[in-house]
């Protein structure tokens, strides 16, 4: 464990190696730390690994213990590289199977629409943030901001004027805004403003857990809302929506290659 300490990089990484650490520590496997990398003998261990990402995990780590060691890893990145190409057909498989369980971008739409009909003005915003923005749960974590209410020091919120018909959505709490900073959303769409006037200023969710409330007033949950939406744009072969849909959830476009477009193919999804 000590070799993992002494790495320069964060707290979370340290705790995902020593997880994997305690992992081949209790698999008695031992990390090669000679001249010979024993490539056959890291993939026989490795390939024992329950899920694609485990396997990786496992091999990410013999690989950084023996370059602090300053130790050869040249196959064994190769055999990374083997690895990761594998999962990311398995990746496309998934996804291109999951595409056909989604509902189209319009059949969304309608449904949003009916929620402001019904008067389900929370469930609508909810709904509209997602759908528009591409947002995550935690996003969703906000506060309205209404008339002289204060705008809290610190978390996500949304500053309702009446007088001028706008809203403004800040997210300041969300999964990659060390990454994408502080993003902020003039929002002045008319049932979208009419629903926050219809709601009292303070907390949108309730409950200990939010994801449970969320759950109970979202269309799709975030994930697949996010595909959905991807889906439609990569159909449409807009990648200026992709590139904006990036933006505003704040998830690079790499991981949108691997992990939300359900319609992949191997050569198409490398020109996104």
């Amino acid at each position: 464990m000590d070799a993992i300490e002494a790495l320069k990089i964060s707290e979370s990484s340290k705790k995902v190696y020593r997880s994997t650490m305690r992992r081949m520590i209790k698999d008695e496997f031992v990390v090669p730390s000679g001249e010979d990398e024993e490539v056959d003998r890291v993939k026989e261990y490795i390939d024992k690994g329950t899920t694609h990402n485990v396997k990786l995990s496992l091999l990410n780590l013999v690989i950084v213990l023996r370059r602090e060691a300053d130790k050869e890893t040249g196959e064994l990145k190769k055999l990374r590289s083997s690895l990761a190409a594998k999962g990311t057909k398995e990746n496309i498989k998934m996804m291109n199977d999951k595409g056909a369980s989604l509902p189209d971008k319009d059949e969304v739409t309608s449904q949003i629409y009916s929620l402001y009909m019904k008067k389900n003005y929370k469930a609508f915003i909810i709904n509209y943030l997602m759908f528009h923005y591409g947002v995550r749960n935690l996003d969703l974590d906000l506060v309205i901001v209404k008339g002289r209410t204060r705008i809290p020091a610190e978390g996500n919120y949304i500053k309702f004027i009446s007088s001028k018909g706008t809203a403004t959505y800040v997210r300041r709490a969300y999964k990659t805004v060390k990454t994408y900073g502080e993003q902020t959303h003039v929002i002045t769409d008319k049932k979208f403003i009419a629903s926050l006037k219809a709601l009292e200023a303070g907390p949108l969710l309730t409950g200990a857990q939010i994801h449970n409330d969320i759950g109970r007033n979202s269309i799709l949950n975030e994930g697949d809302m996010f595909k959905m939406l991807i889906d439609d744009a990569y159909k449409r072969k807009d990648t200026a929506e992709i590139n904006r849909l990036s933006e505003t959830r704040g998830t690079a476009i790499p991981t949108i290659k691997s992990n939300y477009n359900v319609n992949a193919s191997p050569e198409i999804i490398s020109k996104l």
